[in-house]
């Protein structure tokens, strides 16, 4: 191989390691503050919480807080144009920016009445068990 093309291999090679990629982020804000949050059937901890996630679609987000009604909804976490094709294959491959995704949902809950408050309760006992759970793997 020529010295030209030993060097032009290099060049090309030493490139792939300046490739971009894309980071995800959802970002769940609660009315109150502090709500227990599950995404998944994954405790995610107490609002505000931002998660990195892989895959756009539709994720279940359950909220819990004491004196609230609790909250289960499905959010949809839509790709921006920038990862459709074709242009995801220069977002990704290509671009050698690290572009961020960064999704917002804010969740306002109802109060309830005096004495028929129990999701706190069951949102801390739906907790143990998790623990339990990943503490018996």
């Amino acid at each position: 191989m020529s010295g030209s093309r030993c060097r032009l291999l290099v060049a090309a090679l030493s490139s792939l390691s300046l490739v971009g990629c894309v980071e995800r982020f959802v970002r769940i804000e609660t009315e109150p503050v502090g709500a227990i949050v599950i995404v998944n059937g994954d405790p995610m901890g107490p609002s505000p919480v931002e998660m990195p996630f892989q895959h756009y679609g539709v994720y279940r987000v359950d909220t819990f807080h004491r004196g609230y009604q609790p909250d289960r909804r499905e959010v949809a976490v839509e790709r921006p144009w920038y990862q459709w094709f074709p242009f995801d294959l220069f977002a990704e491959l290509l671009d050698p920016r690290t572009h961020v995704d960064r999704h917002q949902v804010s969740i306002s809950l109802d109060p309830v009445a005096k004495g028929e408050d129990r999701s706190a309760e069951a949102a801390e006992l739906w907790m143990r068990a998790q623990a339990a759970k990943e503490g018996s793997r």
